[in-house]
Parts: C-alpha cells; structure tokens; sequence
C-alpha cells in the first residue's frame, strides 16, 4: 500500500522499511503532531476550526449581488466627484461599466436601468 494512503498506526511498520530521508519525516509527524492523539486516525484529517462554525454563510441573490455593486461604485463615483480625483472617476466608471454589461440580464428582469444608475451618470455628464 502506498504510504501517502496509510494510516498514522501502520506508519510506524512502513517508516522502517523505508529510506533515511522519508522516515525522518514520517517520525516527526508522529512522534507528537497527531492529531488524532494515537488512535489511529489519518493524519491527513485536519480538525475543524471553531472560526467556521461561528461564521454563517449568507446566500445572496445575483439582484442582491448586482445592486450591492452598482452601490459601491455610484458612492465611490460621488467620492470622486467631491475632491475633484479625475482618474479615480475614470477607473470607476470603467469598472461600472463592466459591471452593468456583465449583469445586463437584472436589468432584463427588473424592466430596465435603475433610476440611481441614470441618476449618476448624468450627474457624472453634468460635472464633466
């Protein structure tokens, strides 16, 4: 059997008949890096972190998703607008403007361009 498969109780059989080098690093592992504690659990299983059980994963719809973006870019557009930033102003409206192709089909769904949307870029029109 392959040793990378076998279980932390058959490496110590495997790591004798082994060479110098693998069996140096087998050793280690375990000596005391078990996780298991020596019940013969693999000793590739990694605990579970208390962090991911703690964190609850939240489903977002692409609307959602879409509006929530849309959002960040229109403040960070009137950011810009505010101090006058010309190049932070271009690579936002780029970036806006690839996301509004990119979720073209909300628009489909929701009948149209949002009214915050047209609202921005006149005002963009307006103060260039």
């Amino acid at each position: 059997m392959s040793k990378f498969w076998a279980a932390a109780s058959s490496d110590e059989e495997s790591s004798s008949s082994s060479d110098g080098s693998s069996s140096s690093s087998s050793g280690s592992s375990v000596g005391g890096g078990n996780v298991g504690g020596g019940r013969g659990e693999n000793k590739w299983v990694m605990e579970s972190d208390s962090d991911s059980e703690e964190s609850v994963r939240v489903v977002k719809s692409a609307k959602t998703r879409a509006f929530e973006t849309f959002e960040a870019h229109v403040t960070a557009l009137r950011n810009a607008m505010k101090i006058h930033d010309h190049p932070k102003l271009m690579n936002e409206f780029e970036s806006l403007t690839k996301a509004m192709t990119k979720s073209s089909k909300v628009f489909e769904s929701q009948g149209g361009i949002p009214r915050f949307l047209v609202r921005i870029l006149c005002d963009l029109e307006d103060f260039v």
